[in-house]
């Protein structure tokens, strides 16, 4: 819920509705809970990003061939290595970072 708020309210304060870079999983081993994959299906179908970066390898069998083919979906292992990736991109618009991470 709380990454489709952050979605929304970027689109809301930018004033555009795209492009926009989702980076959004858990990283590797370091929370007890993380984003259930059928959660993430859901956000991505509802909210369209026009690149989805996948942190935690676990999520990547979730994916649909049908959604692979409308928007670019790649994986990474961190926050870090995600919120570059999608940084390195020129055309990635707007970036919403909702990775679970230990602090």
């Amino acid at each position: 819920m709380t990454a489709a708020q952050a979605i929304r309210f970027a689109r809301h304060a930018t004033g555009r509705a795209g492009p926009l870079t989702l980076v959004i999983g858990k990283e590797e081993g370091s929370i007890c809970e993380g984003f259930p994959g059928e959660a993430i299906v859901d956000l991505i179908q509802a909210e369209c990003p026009d690149r989805v970066i996948l942190v935690g390898r676990e999520y990547d069998s979730f994916i649909p061939g049908s959604l692979r083919r409308k928007i670019h979906i790649s994986c990474c292992n961190s926050l870090a290595d995600g919120e570059a990736l999608a940084l390195d991109d020129g055309d990635a618009g707007m970036v919403v970072l909702a990775v679970k991470t230990w602090r």
